[in-house]
């Protein structure tokens, strides 16, 4: 999850760059032809990137790759709380490219404080919503681009006709658990329709023993929170938890800054504080539900998620929670694999987010996308109706253009020019052949 995306990303841009900084020619209204019009693509010049601590080698390398690719020098900002992570960037990443055009900066909050408060040409954040209303506010002040990759509550909803639930039950387990559930796009809570409640949280209970054994504090393949901070946060959760409402889990050791993971039952909805926030770690709150259109109304109330898995077959219900519930991506029977999709923009929409990128829009993410219009400047091709003394005549005239199609980018002015010219030719050849076939008659 740290490495691979990064690989594959990059190959995916190399393979694809010469072809995505070509410029791209679109159509020409009828009433400006003859004409072309084409989309240029330019770097934004130095552009800010701020990393997060749960993927701090792959959030702040992704976005690096796709300002390298569209031409901008890039300022990054590593997570403080991965303090060796910093280290590796400002020391061997520097090794590798060119510092006059690649800076890591490292510290604190006043770092970043003091960061923001620079005029940058593009900023890009990836972290929590309550601080990417910050980098938000101090963009507003230099009027500068942002892209906000932020988080929310992203909900999960198993109908009953799921096609098995033990293979939900494992891919949601994985997309929870996996960085011990500090994953943005983590399914963060659960509603399982009630015919398939009992059987999915009994597949769950089964899944996690399988994952991690009888014992997880000692499983190799579950992590850590990544500091006494927020496994205070995490703690709190569970402390809130009756002992009834832990079906299994609920287990924390501090001095490890361990959280087992947990699944919770029959908390409310509204006061529990598991449902306050973006959990942000391996605990996981199921609910049990009748009427899919509940569902949809409790998703709702919420701010928009960054992403909504599914887990049916039904497709006209699949179909109906997509175009209901507003999230930054949907994903039907499985979890979390879709942000290594290159093909896909990756991104969040409202308070999870703004902007996208990953693969090509990583390249326009970063990029200023020039709109450039030619034409010839003969006066044959200039109307005389467009210009003073105007008449109802001339508004007419170019009402009815603009309801003639366009004109294909094809067709351009130098195009046109060309065949004007080459009939021209054609022309007098012709008349002049047919002139001197006169003659000698």
């Amino acid at each position: 999850m740290e490495l691979l995306p990064i690989v594959t990303e990059i190959d995916y841009i190399i393979s694809n760059l010469r072809k995505w900084m070509k410029p791209t020619f679109t159509p020409v209204p009828i009433w400006m032809a003859p004409a072309s019009s084409e989309i240029t693509y330019e770097p934004y010049g130095v552009c800010l990137i701020l990393g997060p601590f749960n993927y701090p080698v792959l959030l702040v390398i992704n976005a690096l790759v796709g300002a390298i690719a569209s031409g901008n020098s890039v300022v990054m900002k590593p997570s403080e709380m991965t303090s060796h992570v910093e280290k590796v960037f400002s020391s061997l990443l520097m090794n590798y490219l060119d510092p006059d055009y690649f800076y890591v900066a490292t510290g604190g909050v006043e770092v970043t404080t003091e960061l923001l408060s620079l005029r940058w040409d593009k900023i890009f954040f990836t972290g929590s919503t309550r601080v990417g209303k910050i980098v938000l506010k101090a963009a507003a002040e230099n009027l500068t681009p942002v892209s906000l990759e932020l988080g929310g509550k992203s909900p999960t909803i198993i109908d009953q006709s799921v096609g098995d639930l033990e293979v939900a039950a494992q891919r949601i387990l994985w997309g929870k658990c996996m960085n011990a559930g500090q994953t943005c796009i983590a399914p963060d809570y659960i509603y399982c329709h009630e015919k398939v409640y009992d059987k999915f949280l009994l597949a769950l209970k089964n899944k996690l023993n399988q994952f991690y054994g009888e014992d997880k504090q000692k499983s190799e393949s579950f992590g850590r929170i990544v500091n006494s901070t927020h496994w205070k946060r995490l703690n709190d959760i569970l402390q809130d938890c009756k002992p009834s409402q832990i079906y299994a889990g609920g287990h924390s050791d501090v001095n490890d800054l361990y959280i087992e993971p947990t699944i919770l039952v029959d908390v409310d909805a509204k006061k529990s504080k598991a449902m306050a926030d973006e959990i942000f770690g391996p605990i996981l709150p199921v609910f049990k539900f009748k009427d899919i259109e509940d569902v949809v109304t409790r998703v709702n109330e919420r701010e928009k998620p960054l992403t909504m898995y599914i887990f049916a077959r039904n497709r006209k219900l699949i179909d109906h929670l997509i175009n209901n519930i507003s999230s930054g991506s949907a994903v039907v029977n499985e979890t979390v694999f879709h942000f290594s999709n290159h093909y896909l923009p990756f991104g969040g929409i409202g308070h999870s987010g703004m902007g996208g990128y990953h693969g090509y829009f990583s390249f326009l993410c970063f990029s200023h996308q020039r709109s450039i219009m030619r034409r010839d400047d003969h006066m044959l091709l200039d109307i005389p109706l467009r210009y003073p003394p105007y008449s109802t005549f001339a508004f007419k005239i170019f009402r009815y253009a603009a309801t003639i199609p366009i004109v294909q980018p094809a067709i351009t002015a130098e195009s046109i020019r060309s065949a004007l010219l080459w009939s021209i030719s054609v022309g007098v050849s012709t008349v002049a052949v047919l002139s001197y076939m006169g003659k000698l008659n």
